[in-house]
């Protein structure tokens, strides 16, 4: 699985990510958990390499080498650091670009801070990172925003592929923070629709 639960019978769906957790998500979300699992041995190079759990090893191992995540200045990787709620929106915009065959570029190794993401903020990202050309629309479908929102589109895009729902029966909620489990949903139904476009792509004509 991209994520463990938390204990034998909770997820915690409004925890936070640790950075060791996404170094899984990432990792299994590329496709590379083999290539993570053949890398269990080897401890990571980072100077707090005693806190990265052991179950973590291959996984963070893989998601330095292909790119996808980096350790702070200071040369630890910080296990246990909360992964903010916009690190971890920019995280899925890359593994949504990496699927399209470009190559990821950590830059999120910013220390830990109180960062609210909201729903139409995660949602718009991951969107335009799928598709920067979403159809545009020739109304407002959601009662709680305007048409100078040049987000919308994208919204209303991520509700019609089935990534998100709407917070109420006509509205968004766009600025309602998102939570783990939510982010968590739409960043696997845009991998999975980013990899279903490519194999299109690469089929013979």
């Amino acid at each position: 699985g991209w994520l463990s639960g938390t204990g034998a019978h909770t997820f915690s769906p409004q925890a936070p990510l640790t950075r060791e957790q996404v170094a899984k998500i990432e990792t299994n979300a590329l496709g590379l958990s083999q290539e993570a699992a053949d890398l269990d041995a080897y401890r990571p190079f980072f100077s707090d390499s005693g806190r990265i759990g052991g179950w973590a090893w291959g996984y963070v191992d893989e998601a330095y080498k292909v790119g996808m995540l980096r350790g702070f200045p200071n040369g630890t990787f910080g296990p246990a650091v909360t992964f903010t709620p916009g690190q971890a929106r920019d995280a899925v915009a890359q593994l949504v670009h990496y699927r399209q065959g470009a190559r990821p570029t950590a830059t999120y190794v910013a220390p830990p801070h109180v960062q609210d993401v909201t729903r139409a903020d995660a949602v718009y990202a991951i969107g335009i990172a799928f598709d920067p050309n979403a159809p545009s629309l020739s109304y407002v479908p959601f009662s709680d925003m305007t048409s100078r929102d040049t987000r919308v589109r994208w919204l209303w895009d991520a509700v019609q592929r089935h990534w998100i729902a709407g917070a109420t029966t006509t509205g968004f909620g766009p600025d309602l923070p998102i939570s783990r489990a939510q982010l968590l949903s739409v960043a696997v139904s845009a991998l999975g629709d980013a990899a279903k476009a490519a194999a299109l792509d690469s089929a013979p004509s």
